[in-house]
Formats: C-alpha cells, sequence, structure tokens
C-alpha cells in the first residue's frame, strides 16, 4: 500500500514541496488581499462617518447660534434632537451623550476662536 511512497525520489519531494510552498504563499497573498481591502473599506467608511459627524453637528450648531431668544441649554437640545434624526436618517449610531460632547466641543472651539468682550471674562 505504502510502496507508491518509497518509489518517488528526492527530486519528486521536492518539486512536490515548492508547488505546496507555492500554494501557501498564493492563499495568504490572496486572503491579505481579501482582508486588506475590507480592513481598508471598513476604515474608509468610519472616516466618511465621523466627517459627516462632525459636519452634521457644526452645521446645527450654527443655525442654533442664529436662534436669539433661546439659551445655551435650549440651543444645545435642539442641535441633540436635530442630530439624532438625521443620524438615524443615515444609519449611524451616534449616543446622545457622544453627540453633547461634540457639541460642547464646538461650541468651546467656537468661543476661543471668536471670542467677545463678555465671554473673555
Amino acid at each position: 500500500m505504502m510502496e507508491w511512497l518509497k518509489s518517488i525520489t528526492l527530486d519528486q519531494w521536492l518539486t512536490f514541496a515548492s508547488i505546496l510552498e507555492g500554494a501557501a504563499v498564493l492563499i495568504a497573498s490572496l486572503l491579505a488581499t481579501i482582508f486588506g481591502v475590507k480592513g481598508k473599506k471598513d476604515k474608509q467608511e468610519t472616516e466618511k462617518k465621523d466627517k459627516t459627524f462632525v459636519q452634521v453637528l457644526q452645521e446645527l450648531v450654527m443655525k442654533a447660534e442664529k436662534f436669539l431668544n433661546f439659551s445655551g441649554k435650549e440651543k444645545k437640545a435642539y442641535v441633540i434632537a436635530m442630530a439624532k434624526s438625521k443620524f438615524m436618517e443615515l444609519g449611524y449610531d451616534f449616543t446622545e451623550e457622544q453627540i453633547g460632547e461634540k457639541i460642547e466641543d464646538i461650541v468651546a472651539l467656537s468661543k476661543s476662536v471668536n471670542q467677545r468682550d463678555k465671554d473673555k471674562m
């Protein structure tokens, strides 16, 4: 039953080993390509999502700043409500806490860039 193994020469074994090595390299390359592309695509989607998150909030904060007869708390509530609606529409799952923190960051940046006399005190 195993006699055919005895008849294989060293050159045949080396050829067989080379074929196996080539197949292993090919499989590894294919897997790296498949998962590398998927990883790159996931990264691009995350970057797009993050960019959209900031852009939507910046636009809503700018819009809310035009509401002259509303408190900061009321403006923030408006931005959160509108943002949650927009993100739900886009299929994004940002939490109210994430939205609130980013609003605070945007407002703080805006105040530091556009310092008014009353903000300096």
